[in-house]
């Protein structure tokens, strides 16, 4: 099945809304966000990202490796986010692991999950975070890799279809 593409006029705004994200992002208005900037809005946000989880952010989106984030290097990387995002079922999941996995160390730790839910909005318990740990911690290694996550998650996207 062939994947309708977007309107001009759809693709117009989606890059006015990624030139608003970015101009938010950059307080002083030179065309360029820094590290300090980025962390300042996802903090208001009430994302909470250590050092080391932002550092690893500016890497991926700053291609030409000069500690700032360009307009054009943003905008390549939300869009690429959002086709990795409009992809099948396994890109969407590798997606929402890879947003997870902060530290980029290939494994989701309580720590992260805690981050994630509270990034949505949402709270949860020490109990319902055990609960998520024991059913998705195949190996109880402490940690929840790839393999254990897409199994899950496909456990969980299987019981959703037939209820």
């Amino acid at each position: 099945m062939a994947e309708k593409s977007a309107s001009p006029k759809d693709r117009k705004q989606f890059e006015k809304d990624v030139k608003n994200m970015f101009d938010q992002m950059d307080k002083n208005g030179n065309g360029k966000v820094s590290k300090e900037e980025m962390g300042k809005l996802l903090r208001s946000m009430g994302v909470q990202m250590t050092g080391e989880e932002l550092e690893a952010a500016m890497k991926k989106i700053d291609t030409n490796k000069d500690g700032q984030i360009s307009y054009s290097e943003f905008k390549t990387f939300v869009m690429r986010q959002f086709h990795e995002s409009s992809g099948s079922k396994e890109d969407q999941i590798r997606q929402v692991f890879r947003m997870i996995d902060r530290d980029d160390n290939g494994y989701i730790q309580k720590a992260e999950i805690r981050r994630a839910v509270k990034a949505l909005g949402e709270t949860l318990t020490n109990a319902e975070l055990e609960d998520m740990m024991r059913e998705a911690d195949l190996n109880n290694d402490g940690k929840i890799n790839y393999e254990e996550f897409v199994k899950m998650w496909t456990k969980k996207l299987e019981a959703r279809a037939t209820t």
